[in-house]
């Protein structure tokens, strides 16, 4: 597995990232997180780094505007040979001969 992306969740992306709780008030938690992330290869995990007490940024993982805390997470993308060879395209195009 490979970190695919790291950003900031809210208090109730957290509980679902974490422990599979969805808030009662939260209902369509699940379909906001698959609306913003639809690659179903890809897994969510709270890393509990970067804790912001308040914040009005969006939630990285549903979107959601609502103000309040902010938690680490990374999103991991299993590597496959696919993967491996665009990088190794990626680093021999970066090389200058």
């Amino acid at each position: 597995m490979k970190v695919y992306f790291e950003g900031e969740c809210c208090s109730d992306c957290c509980l679902y990232l974490a422990n599979g709780e969805v808030p009662e008030e939260r209902s369509n938690l699940e379909s906001a997180i698959l609306a913003n992330w639809p690659d179903l290869d890809k897994f969510f995990l709270y890393n509990g780094e970067g804790y912001d007490e308040f914040s009005m940024s969006e939630c990285d993982c549903c979107g959601s505007r609502l103000g309040g805390a902010r938690y680490g997470f990374v999103v991991l993308t299993p590597e496959t040979e696919e993967t491996e060879e665009t990088e190794e395209k990626g680093r021999q195009g970066d090389r200058i001969t």
